[in-house]
């Protein structure tokens, strides 16, 4: 992460970033996700790059995910709404076990 005026940014290297991105492209995660056993907590930027058909597709899979769209953020969610990832992640978490994380 870099810090600028407006906040905080990630900073990655292009070259590895592309590769990433093509990788996505080519392979479908639609058969890892089915896959998956255990709660799920699923957040999604509002405004985010993943377009709802392809959530809607990713949910029908496994409708027992639990599924959240935070408001106001684009892509990273996670710097956007900090305060609010927290909480959705505590309140997961604390249903799973009935246990309140530690802070």
């Amino acid at each position: 992460m870099e810090r600028h005026e407006d906040g905080w940014r990630p900073r990655f290297d292009r070259d590895a970033m592309i590769a990433a991105l093509a990788e996505t492209v080519r392979c479908s995660s639609l058969p890892a996700w089915r896959r998956v056993g255990c709660p799920t907590l699923a957040v999604f930027a509002r405004s985010g790059l993943v377009p709802a058909p392809a959530v809607d597709a990713m949910l029908a899979q496994r409708p027992a995910t639990l599924a959240v769209s935070v408001p106001g953020t684009g892509h990273d969610a996670h710097m956007e709404r900090p305060e609010v990832l927290h909480d959705l992640l505590e309140e997961f978490l604390a249903g799973l076990g009935g246990l309140s994380p530690q802070r």
